[in-house]
C-alpha cells in the first residue's frame, strides 16, 4: 500500500506539517484517498515548539450526503423552473382566450 502522502491528491502533508511546526498556526485540509474510497479532514496543530499533532477525521459519509443533497437541490431547482414555465404558458393561453371571448354589453350576461 502506498504511503498516505503519496495517496493525497495535490496536497503535500509534509509541507503543511512543517509549516505548522514553524509558524505555530494550525491548519486544516481535506484529503481524498481515491484508492481507499475515503475522504479525510485533517487538522494539524503545534502543541509545543518542534512538534505537531495531526487529527484525522473520516468525512466520507458526510461528503456523500452533501453530494446527494446538492444533486437533489439541482433537480428541485430544475423542476421549479420547469413548473414555472408551464404555469406562465398556461397563463398566456388563458389571457389569449379571454381576449378572443366576446364581451357582453353592460348588464347582460354572455351565453
Amino acid at each position: 500500500m502506498k504511503a498516505l502522502a503519496e495517496q493525497i491528491d495535490q496536497i503535500d502533508p509534509v509541507e503543511i506539517y512543517g509549516r505548522v511546526v514553524r509558524t505555530g498556526e494550525p491548519e486544516r485540509f481535506e484529503a481524498n484517498l481515491d484508492q481507499l474510497g475515503v475522504i479525510l479532514n485533517i487538522s494539524v496543530f503545534r502543541p509545543e515548539p518542534g512538534h505537531f499533532v495531526a487529527v484525522f477525521e473520516n468525512i466520507t459519509e458526510r461528503k456523500r450526503a452533501e453530494q446527494q443533497v446538492e444533486a437533489l437541490l439541482r433537480f428541485l431547482e430544475y423542476r421549479v423552473e420547469q413548473r414555472t414555465n408551464d404555469l406562465a404558458e398556461a397563463m398566456r393561453l388563458v389571457e389569449r382566450a379571454a381576449e378572443r371571448e366576446p364581451k357582453a354589453p353592460p348588464g347582460k350576461p354572455t351565453t
